[in-house]
């Protein structure tokens, strides 16, 4: 049966005609979510509409030595275990390399990590269990929602148009808020940047945040829209401080389109939806696309990767209208902080080289108080570093760019929660507690880089 069940067998002018009645005979929006699918109501899709993973397990895998590390890069390049999706890159020894794993391949997959020796563990035994869940979830907060004039979706995994509605109404309520379509996406999204102010007239500096380029790390869109209602409506001390020193650019959405699939059709879907010329693979990989020592590591030339940079470095309408943002405000931006998942790791420059920079350790510095900070709230542990040396070596990252073509000292990357347990599945009742210590540590972070006491 089509999702659409019953409706199936109904023609295109007849289900309109009947709503169209219902509409005249004044029926209740609660009425037509009756009779129409979840998928209609809701916004997400019908299971059967949705790319399934079904019997899917994430496995993790713990190479001991650089012998056992290369072993492994050898079985995850088998052009027969190409349907694993890699979830934490190979990088050196002892750091864990987590793979979300087809059913069909699974069985090879294990022999070949039995046969070099290589440890293994099952984190996560039902993948498509716990995106039913978490979309039920999020259906029945949606339907909450509904029922308000503007209901708040701080502390949820909201969808594009969702956010869209908050933002709007948060911009007419707060007076700090701006919003600023800085461009349209690949499908003629609006790209949204906000920002948030007082009122003083005055040209100040400038912190910004970036979230939501890998469009399946949810964690991070939810941290973002959790700091703008911070900014926008506390009336804590820290903030008003925060906000006399500094005016607070965010993207919480750098990848709407890719946001949007991840909602419709495929949770784990990480790239833009280009359409690649020469190949029915779609998307670039944003995060590999600027020009900051572009395709030199870590970065694919080949459409069907995950890693794939695009055809040239600002191929995509999202990395150059993002960029141009950046470049128009850089003589005021003096912090720069890009929001991803997973891995807790507060990462400074170079991610494409374990060269330091010249400024390495007042990096180092701001990146490990900011940490301790977030840490002093629940607890959470970060590793702190350049991001070739903690995760792995990958260029045409924006926050490279940023430091490099932009000429902004203070450039960070944030992989927020977890380290694998749950993975791009972290539950939404994670939100609140990972934008919590986060927004401690880039206060905290902010703080020290305005020479705020």
């Amino acid at each position: 049966m089509s999702r659409l069940g019953p409706w199936a067998a109904c023609s295109t002018l007849a289900v309109v005609m009947m709503l169209t009645m219902l509409s005249l005979l004044g029926a209740s929006c609660s009425i037509l979510s009756l009779l129409l699918p979840a998928a209609a109501v809701d916004g997400l899709p019908a299971d059967a509409a949705a790319v399934s993973y079904e019997g899917y397990q994430v496995v993790r895998i713990r190479p001991a030595t650089e012998s056992q590390l290369t072993s492994l890069q050898v079985v995850l390049n088998d052009t027969e275990l190409a349907a694993v999706d890699v979830w934490r890159e190979p990088s050196r020894p002892a750091r864990p390399v987590d793979v979300n794993v087809p059913p069909q391949v699974y069985p090879m997959l294990i022999d070949a990590l039995k046969s070099r020796g290589l440890t293994y563990a099952v984190m996560v035994d039902d993948v498509q269990g716990h995106i039913h869940r978490e979309s039920s979830k999020t259906r029945r907060v949606r339907r909450e929602l509904r029922r308000k004039p503007v209901g708040s979706i701080v502390g949820t995994y909201a969808s594009s148009a969702d956010i869209a509605s908050w933002l709007n109404e948060l911009a007419k309520t707060s007076s700090r808020v701006t919003l600023h379509s800085y461009g349209k996406s690949v499908e003629g999204r609006d790209m949204t940047l906000v920002k948030i102010c007082n009122s003083t007239g005055t040209t100040k500096p400038i912190v910004f945040i970036e979230a939501g380029t890998h469009a399946r790390e949810w964690i991070g869109h939810a941290t973002a829209l959790w700091i703008i209602d911070q900014l926008a409506t506390s009336a804590d001390a820290d903030v008003a401080r925060l906000l006399d020193a500094a005016d607070w650019y965010i993207v919480p959405v750098a990848n709407p389109d890719g946001y949007e699939y991840t909602h419709s059709t495929d949770r784990f879907w990480r790239k833009n939806r280009s359409k690649n010329n020469g190949s029915a693979c779609r998307g670039v990989d944003l995060h590999r696309n600027w020009d900051s020592q572009w395709m030199k590591v870590g970065a694919s030339g080949r459409p069907c990767d995950e890693i794939y940079a695009g055809p040239s470095a600002f191929s995509e309408p999202e990395t150059k209208a993002l960029r141009d943002v950046i470049v128009a405000a850089k003589a005021n931006v003096k912090a720069y902080f890009a929001l991803h998942s997973y891995s807790q790791a507060w990462l400074t420059s170079w991610g494409y080289t374990g060269q330091a920079p010249p400024d390495l350790d007042p990096l180092l510095d701001v990146a490990k108080k900011g940490a301790d900070a977030l840490m002093a709230v629940y607890g959470t542990h970060y590793d702190v570093g350049p991001g070739a040396v903690i995760l792995y070596a990958a260029s045409g990252c924006s926050n490279d760019w940023v430091k490099e073509k932009a000429a902004i000292k203070y450039s960070y990357s944030l992989e927020l929660r977890d380290t694998g347990d749950y993975g791009f599945l972290l539950p939404s009742s994670q939100i609140e507690p990972t934008a919590i210590e986060t927004w401690e540590g880039i206060k905290t972070a902010a703080k020290l880089i305005l020479g705020i006491e």
